[in-house]
């Protein structure tokens, strides 16, 4: 399947329903309420729920967690086919989210995913569902994201663009892309040796980011997993699509989540007036500029972060060896 030419193709948002939608739960009932309050809006036909158990020894966890999938359960108020995955152990937030994927694309081809502190834009469940079908056959389309962090800046004349950053809050993918996901990366050994991380970019420093960050999945890490799918998605060459409106806010941020602590002063809202058409860009290639600009300013690679990651080149001899 191929749009590489002709004109920009704008078409309505469709009014087919709801693709699957796999909502990750955990022990957080205040956020899986909006988020699913969200949800409950698009009505999809198909929920899937997989919950983490709690912490061994955290007796705190055990009450959230019952809360939180009672959330679930009395704020289904749409008629759909829901399934459970409830885990009597807590896996993690690396293994738990991987596994849940897994375990959703044994039962649908193509779906939406959603974390308990990822709030959608009414929006972004159309959109999904219309990208969805459309590259549905396309092996170089791998991620439709739902997260833009271009602070307003436009993308090309599309509604979205293509990049080669994949951001998991809020995102839809098919199965065809999850085959072959490979929690462990075992075979990352070999692909350093090859010099792949040399094949991939030019850039010394984007060289650097994405060593200290895969070295982290490697080492097993097990808070990680979207590293992992970043890491497969980048040797096979594909791409994201990526809203030019923002359609996924962060509502976890908090001293008790893992990895958002703190909110970032340029963190976005969801963004306002998201048009209800859907304009396709002409060639599916990434925008260069928009990664430079996502690189810079949401994933911190100014001066001082980038002299840290030079302290972190020197001694990662002595942490990791492949």
């Amino acid at each position: 399947m191929s749009f590489e030419s002709g004109k920009a193709r704008t078409v309505m948002r469709p009014t087919c329903p709801t693709a699957p939608v796999l909502l990750l739960i955990f022990n957080r009932p205040d956020t899986t309420s909006k988020v699913l309050e969200a949800i409950g809006r698009a009505a999809p036909s198909r929920l899937f729920v997989a919950a983490d158990g709690p912490r061994r020894g955290n007796s705190s966890d055990v009450d959230l967690c019952s809360r939180t999938l009672d959330v679930v359960h009395k704020g289904i108020s749409w008629e759909c086919d829901v399934r459970y995955l409830v885990r009597e152990g807590n896996l993690g937030c690396g293994r738990a989210p991987a596994g849940a994927i897994s375990w959703f694309f044994e039962h649908v081809e193509e779906g939406i995913i959603l974390e308990d502190d990822c709030f959608a834009a009414d929006a972004f469940f159309p959109f999904c569902t219309s990208l969805l079908a459309r590259y549905r056959n396309e092996p170089r389309v791998a991620h439709i994201g739902g997260f833009n962090c271009q602070l307003g800046k436009m993308r090309g004349d599309a509604s979205y663009y293509f990049s080669r950053i994949f951001h998991c809050w809020g995102w839809a993918t098919w199965k065809r892309a999850w085959a072959g996901f490979d929690f462990d990366m075992t075979d990352y050994a070999a692909f350093l040796a090859e010099g792949g991380l040399e094949k991939l970019f030019s850039d010394d420093s984007l060289q650097d980011f994405w060593r200290g960050n895969f070295d982290s999945a490697a080492n097993g890490d097990g808070s990680i997993w979207d590293y992992q799918w970043v890491y497969k998605n980048l040797k096979e060459a594909c791409l994201a699509a990526v809203p030019n409106w923002n359609m996924i806010e962060n509502i976890g941020f908090g001293k008790d989540a893992t990895h958002t602590s703190r909110r970032r002063s340029l963190m976005p809202d969801i963004a306002h007036g998201i048009p209800s058409e859907i304009t396709h860009p002409r060639s599916i290639v990434p925008d260069l500029a928009a990664d430079e600009f996502t690189y810079r300013t949401h994933m911190k690679m100014g001066p001082w972060h980038r002299a840290k990651r030079i302290v972190k080149k020197v001694l990662r001899p002595l942490i990791f060896r492949p």
